[in-house]
Parts: C-alpha cells; structure tokens; sequence
C-alpha cells in the first residue's frame, strides 16, 4: 500500500514531508507558523482537509486528501514550493543564529538538484490509507 507515487489522488493518505538533509528548520515558532498558515490556506483555497498533523523539527507527518479538481499531488507540490520559498525569507531576514549554516547546507543540497537552494525533499513517502482496517493496525 506504500510506494513512492500517491496512485489514487482523492483517497486519505498519510505523508511525510523532510527537510533536505533532515535539517532542523522548525526549531524556531516562525518557521512552524509558516507550515501552518499555509495548511491553512490550502486547507481553505485547494480543496485539502488536513485530519491529522505533527511538526517535528525537521519533518512534519500528514494525514489528508483533496477533492477534486485538485489533486493530492499537485497539493503538496505546490504547498511545498510556497513554503520553500517563505521559509527560505524567514531564514534569511528573521533573527536566526544558524543562518550562514542553513544557507549553506539548502544550497549543497540545492546543487544535487541544480535548484538554487532545496529546502523539502522530493519524496512525500505517501501511504494511501485505504481502509478502516488498515488505518487502524498497530
């Protein structure tokens, strides 16, 4: 049921998404509190209900789906390239101890990908959460 590709857009999936390198980037409550307003304009404007979250300091873990038109994969592609881009502001004009660190680090990992600076990693590790049953295994 895992797998690398999100198969059935509008079904309930749990996802993870992690910051290049597993950097801790959400130590800080502003860099948290762009995750969040953005979930919520999603949430509002894309048609994607949000079941479940958890932020750690360098991931978060999801549980959601979209209806249609959108799809899920569009979603997260583009929630993920909004929030690269605010974050990496946030990084650069907030008060931050790690800056030069940070900006060092999404750069190498940016140019693996020739991106500039890479915040996410590509893959969202999606499960679709097909059933009742599955959803509730230990």
């Amino acid at each position: 049921m895992g797998g690398h590709k999100i198969r059935n857009q509008q079904s309930l999936h749990y996802v993870t998404l992690t910051t290049a390198g597993w950097v801790d980037l959400f130590t800080r409550k502003d860099n948290k509190d762009i995750l969040l307003e953005n979930l919520a304009f999603y949430s509002k404007h894309k048609k994607l209900t949000v079941y479940a979250y958890v932020i750690m300091t360098n991931h978060l873990h999801l549980i959601l789906s979209v209806d249609p038109p959108y799809t899920l994969s569009g979603v997260l592609r583009d929630f993920k390239k909004y929030t690269a881009t605010k974050l990496l502001e946030a990084v650069k004009t907030n008060p931050e101890s790690r800056r030069e660190w940070l900006l060092y680090l999404f750069a190498f990992f940016g140019k693996k990908t020739q991106v500039g600076h890479q915040i996410w990693q590509h893959s969202n590790a999606p499960i679709e959460l097909a059933s009742p049953n599955f959803i509730l295994q230990n």
